[in-house]
Protein backbone atom coordinates (compact mmCIF):
# COMPACT_ATOMS: atom_id res chain seq x y z
CA UNK A 1 0.00 0.00 0.00
CA UNK A 2 1.42 3.55 -0.69
CA UNK A 3 0.76 6.53 0.95
CA UNK A 4 1.96 9.91 0.33
CA UNK A 5 2.76 13.36 1.12
CA UNK A 6 3.35 16.61 -0.53
CA UNK A 7 6.37 18.83 0.90
CA UNK A 8 8.34 22.34 -0.22
CA UNK A 9 11.82 19.63 -0.60
CA UNK A 10 13.45 23.09 -1.83
CA UNK A 11 13.18 24.10 2.44
CA UNK A 12 14.64 23.00 5.29
CA UNK A 13 11.46 21.82 7.18
CA UNK A 14 10.25 20.10 3.41
CA UNK A 15 14.12 18.49 3.90
CA UNK A 16 13.24 17.07 7.25
CA UNK A 17 9.36 16.28 7.29
CA UNK A 18 10.70 13.58 4.75
CA UNK A 19 13.72 12.45 6.59
CA UNK A 20 11.50 11.72 9.47
CA UNK A 21 8.16 9.99 7.24
CA UNK A 22 11.05 8.15 5.39
CA UNK A 23 12.43 6.80 9.04
CA UNK A 24 9.05 6.55 10.45
CA UNK A 25 7.92 4.34 7.64
CA UNK A 26 11.08 2.42 7.83
CA UNK A 27 10.30 1.44 11.31
CA UNK A 28 6.37 0.58 10.55
CA UNK A 29 7.64 -1.75 7.76
CA UNK A 30 10.33 -3.22 10.10
CA UNK A 31 7.38 -3.71 12.64
CA UNK A 32 4.29 -5.02 10.83
CA UNK A 33 2.76 -6.98 8.39
CA UNK A 34 1.97 -4.78 6.13
CA UNK A 35 4.36 -2.80 4.02
CA UNK A 36 4.20 0.92 2.84
CA UNK A 37 5.75 2.81 0.28
CA UNK A 38 6.16 6.53 0.89
CA UNK A 39 5.02 8.91 -2.49
CA UNK A 40 6.40 12.18 -1.93
CA UNK A 41 5.61 15.12 -4.34
CA UNK A 42 7.56 18.21 -4.41
CA UNK A 43 5.40 21.18 -4.08
CA UNK A 44 8.25 24.06 -5.51
CA UNK A 45 6.87 25.98 -2.41
CA UNK A 46 3.57 26.14 -2.70
CA UNK A 47 1.14 23.06 -1.65
CA UNK A 48 -2.14 24.01 -2.52
CA UNK A 49 -1.43 24.48 -6.07
CA UNK A 50 0.91 21.52 -6.25
CA UNK A 51 -2.67 19.61 -5.01
CA UNK A 52 -5.22 21.48 -7.25
CA UNK A 53 -2.86 21.43 -10.05
CA UNK A 54 -3.96 17.03 -10.74
CA UNK A 55 0.13 16.71 -9.82
CA UNK A 56 -0.66 14.22 -7.31
CA UNK A 57 -1.70 10.90 -8.36
CA UNK A 58 -5.34 9.91 -6.74
CA UNK A 59 -4.38 6.67 -6.22
CA UNK A 60 -3.01 7.38 -2.87
CA UNK A 61 -3.82 9.38 0.46
CA UNK A 62 -2.14 12.85 0.27
CA UNK A 63 -1.16 14.97 2.98
CA UNK A 64 -0.50 18.98 2.57
CA UNK A 65 2.37 20.42 4.58
CA UNK A 66 1.76 24.01 5.51
CA UNK A 67 4.86 25.83 5.85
Amino acid sequence: MSIGAVLDLSSQMGKHQKIAMQIALQEFNRLSCSKLDLKIKNSHRNSANAVASGNVSVHFPTFVSRD
